[in-house]
């Protein structure tokens, strides 16, 4: 039971982090800086929870030494998560890139769980647990409902055929092109959420510390996004990386706490993936993620739009959990 409610904590705090971020990056206008510095802040609060708990005395760390390189890919996953998020969601829009990101989570993590991958408890995909994934994605789809997407193809922006007569055919196909590109980038996030939740879980169980296992990720994540954003510098300059600020600048506390929510959503899935496998755990993740989706936008959570709860969603939501308890009966 707690390693349920530990993979729907690490969705809710998804949503959270994202929104604080956000903030963030309203103020010091970069999205690859406050990336740094989410990170950054997640490395230190756990490096210290480290060295005052003397892990380093008691875990085996030399043992991922000899293990293959796909073991430090956690912290490389969780970077390209956010470059992706920075780089889809502007394009597709919240609803959009959900459902892509969703579909890409739930249909990777069966995958991982059929074959082993990344040493993960094999547990087969069978005619319920494709049915349950259905399902869950369903709910996903009916609680990001946005009638802009129903009025158009899942990859054609339908404002390209309304602008036709400003638009030429060749302008008009590079729209499509570039919704598509950015579709797929989406559902590749998605591939990444869930291939980290299978490796840290992996590792946290090679090393049998989560704490250890989250500031490895944390900090692997960290030189993987400084080590982006330095190549974004030397090929766009400062413009293209380090943009103005919006307004005046008024620092507030809980504006770098996007790196404590990051450890929250690391050390909680590395913890339950060895015990519900990477399937279950993201669709604990989701059930999380959509109800403080709903809760945010009811108290309109670091000022973004309210929005009543509406029965649509609530439905949606209950779909989800069918869906969640479909896949638990393997």
């Amino acid at each position: 039971m707690i390693a349920y409610l530990l993979g729907i904590i690490a969705g809710f705090a998804t949503p959270t982090q994202t929104s604080v971020n956000g903030k963030l990056r309203e103020k010091i206008g970069s999205p690859y800086l406050t990336s740094v510095v989410s990170f950054a802040g997640a490395t230190l609060i756990m490096l210290i929870i480290v060295l005052v708990g003397g892990e380093f005395n008691t875990v085996p760390i030399v043992k991922i030494l000899d293990e293959p390189l796909w073991i430090w890919g956690g912290g490389v996953c969780g970077a390209a998560i956010v470059m992706l998020n920075i780089l889809c969601l502007p394009k597709l829009g919240s609803a959009k890139t959900v459902m892509f990101l969703s579909f890409g989570q739930i249909m990777t993590s069966l995958i991982i769980d059929n074959f082993g991958i990344f040493r993960v408890p094999i547990i087969e995909i069978t005619c319920i647990r494709i049915v349950g994934a259905c399902v869950a994605l369903l709910g996903v789809i009916i609680v990001s409902y946005d009638k802009s997407i129903f009025k158009s193809k899942i990859f054609y922006d339908d404002r390209a055929k309304s602008d036709n007569n400003k638009l030429d055919n060749n302008k008009a196909a590079e729209k499509r092109e570039s919704n598509l590109i950015y579709g797929v980038g989406a559902v590749l996030c998605g591939t990444c959420c869930a291939t980290q939740v299978a490796i840290n879980g992996t590792l946290r169980t090679g090393l049998e510390s989560g704490t250890v296992t989250t500031l490895i990720s944390m900090s692997v994540g960290l030189i993987t996004i400084a080590i982006l954003t330095a190549i974004l510098f030397i090929i766009q300059g400062k413009q293209g990386v380090f943009n103005s600020p919006k307004g005046e600048f008024k620092f507030k506390l809980w504006m770098i706490t996007g790196g404590f929510f990051a450890i929250v959503i690391v050390l909680s899935n590395s913890i339950t993936a060895p015990i519900l496998g990477a399937g279950l755990v993201t669709i604990m993740n989701l059930i999380g993620q959509m109800s403080a989706g709903l809760l945010y936008d009811s108290i309109g959570f670091l000022g973004i739009k309210k929005r009543p709860i509406e029965v649509l969603k609530v439905i949606g939501m209950t779909v989800i959990v069918i869906g969640a308890v479909m896949i638990t009966l393997v």
